[in-house]
């Protein structure tokens, strides 16, 4: 009846991700951030959904362009990438990973790069984003494990 493979309901400790390589690749879709080695705590992935207002599409997407790098420069960011929806192009998600839930707060929101970020793409905003953390449950290297 329990989870483990032994039949135990004993939780297992959730397999941590590799230590992103930090090679430039600013030719790719997403822009590379700096990032130091943390092996205490799981990846995290912030996603920010934004809604652009009506006619502001091109303006928001030339504003992350320039500002996308007060993310990105954080100590603690692995990557960044801005996404937009094929079904609703109104629809954006930035998304982030970092090395831990303290780096992106502690080095990035509430902070200046946070408040320099925001004032280069709030004004393209139909409402406040909607923030998500996230950790990996399953991904490439844990799928077919046993959990």
């Amino acid at each position: 009846m329990g989870s483990g493979r032994d039949g135990s309901s004993r939780a297992r400790a959730p397999r941590r991700r590799p230590v992103a390589d930090t090679t430039d690749r600013s030719s790719e879709s997403g822009a590379q951030c700096r990032s130091a080695p943390c092996h205490d705590a799981p990846v995290v992935f912030v996603s920010a959904e934004i809604l652009v207002r009506p006619g502001e599409v091109d303006g928001f997407v030339t504003a992350c362009g320039a500002a996308l790098r007060h993310i990105t420069e954080v100590p603690g960011c692995r990557f960044a990438r801005v996404t937009r929806s094929v079904g609703d192009p109104g629809r954006f998600v930035v998304l982030s990973e970092w090395d831990s839930l303290e780096s992106f707060h502690q080095g990035f929101y509430g902070t200046e790069n946070f408040d320099r970020w925001r004032a280069a793409v709030s004004r393209f905003f139909v409402e406040p984003p909607r923030i998500e953390q996230l950790v990996d449950v399953l991904d490439r290297s844990t799928i077919g494990q046993d959990h």
